[in-house]
């Protein structure tokens, strides 16, 4: 499952109860202050349980993290946010702990001075904790390193704008070998929300259809509507193209020049919504079954609506989303006159109505925007996080 990044997800609070930056940065900025101007220095690090201070030397500074790494006598490494640590800097002439007399500024270390020892032999279980904390950080270090593979990836697929045509998909847009339709019928409107209504009556399996006092649970609930930046800070830092059932509904019911091109987009954007619940919760969280089960039912439902129909593949949808061929001839794209093959579905929205969801929409975009610039401007010109608005 994917390891969430707990360095931009907590964030530091002002006495005014506002929002400030992230835990990791503050903690990388106080790092920063002794920097790379410490790397070579003596150094004791102050053991509470031990109650003394061992001996060691900096060797090194990890800027994006403000960590330093401390070499201690024995051999041992560490990294250590010194500020956060009780320090004592010696004078660079000490020797390594337990080669005779030590002295600090001048003066043998003695009775009524504060103890630098040499480091004591560790204990089994000390031995086992570091051993626990090493593979945390290397399993950490893996999952970030994929991460950044995976974001490299998605910049290669659908966000990739070279000698593709644009797609809107509201909040953002998507990149795609030239759509052979731009524009869906009446119609196909109409299926692709009874597709929606199918997805909305999916009920908890494990939940009692016959228990009148508490009726199965409705499993869309947690997909209708996005968390905002503030409720998951990192949501839009690791889903680039965030999309909710609200959204979906809210293009099905825009006038067919301004809705999803095609069948084929609708299925990518429901694709997306159930693609992005797996990739952010681990494969054992109940929104990641949750996600499996829906995505089963939508399958059946565009089955019987739009036979031969080709839809994305899971988790395969960030890498393309140009429609592959038909296994029959496929349909041609309808004429302008044929876009109306059946009276609208929808009733136009009103002003407040239309208005709400437009900025929601925004709201979105601003969202996806901010999230990619962790990876460096949001995705190019950052251009292709504006569209449908």
């Amino acid at each position: 499952g994917h390891a969430k990044k707990w360095r931009k997800s907590i964030r530091i609070v002002h006495g005014d109860g506002s929002t400030g930056i992230a835990l990791g940065d503050h903690l990388a900025k106080m790092g920063a202050k002794k920097g790379e101007s410490v790397v070579g220095r003596r150094v004791g690090i102050w053991w509470p349980l031990d109650e003394c201070f061992y001996l060691g030397t900096v060797e090194g500074f990890t800027e994006n993290t403000g960590e330093h790494t401390v070499r201690y006598d024995d051999g041992e490494s560490e990294e250590l946010l010194l500020p956060m640590q009780r320090v004592k800097w010696v004078a660079q002439d000490v020797g390594i702990a337990g080669e005779g007399v030590l002295h600090i500024g001048g003066a043998a270390v003695g009775a009524g001075a504060e103890a630098i020892a040499a480091p004591k032999a560790k204990t089994d279980a000390e031995v086992a904790a570091e051993e626990a904390a090493a593979a945390a950080r290397a399993a950490e270090e893996e999952v970030a390193a994929a991460e950044a593979k995976r974001i490299e990836e998605e910049l290669k697929g659908i966000l990739n704008s070279d000698g593709r045509s644009r797609v809107s998909m509201g909040a953002f847009d998507v990149w795609s070998a030239r759509p052979a339709q731009w524009r869906m019928r009446n119609s196909e409107r109409r299926k692709c929300f009874e597709v929606i209504g199918i997805m909305r009556q999916t009920t908890d399996p494990d939940d009692d259809s016959d228990d009148e006092d508490e009726p199965p649970r409705l499993i869309i609930e947690p997909f209708e509507k996005l968390p905002t930046p503030r409720e998951l800070p990192d949501y839009y830092e690791v889903i680039r193209c965030p999309v909710d059932c609200r959204g979906i509904v809210r293009m099905l019911r825009r006038p067919s020049e301004r809705s999803y091109a095609s069948p084929w987009f609708f299925a990518c954007a429901v694709e997306l919504m159930l693609t992005n619940a797996q990739v952010y919760n681990s494969e054992d969280s109940q929104l990641h079954q949750e996600a499996i089960l829906l995505r089963r039912a939508f399958v059946a439902a565009m089955r019987e609506r739009f036979p031969g129909q080709p839809l994305p593949p899971t988790f395969k949808v960030y890498e393309s989303c140009d429609e592959p061929q038909w296994a029959r001839p496929r349909p041609p794209p309808p004429a302008p006159e044929d876009i109306h093959d059946e009276p609208d579905p929808f009733k136009p929205l009103d002003w407040e109505a239309e208005q709400e969801g437009d900025d929601e929409e925004r709201a979105t975009a601003r969202a996806i925007k901010a999230g990619g610039t962790v990876y460096g401007g949001g995705g190019g010109d950052g251009e292709e996080y504006e569209g449908g608005v």
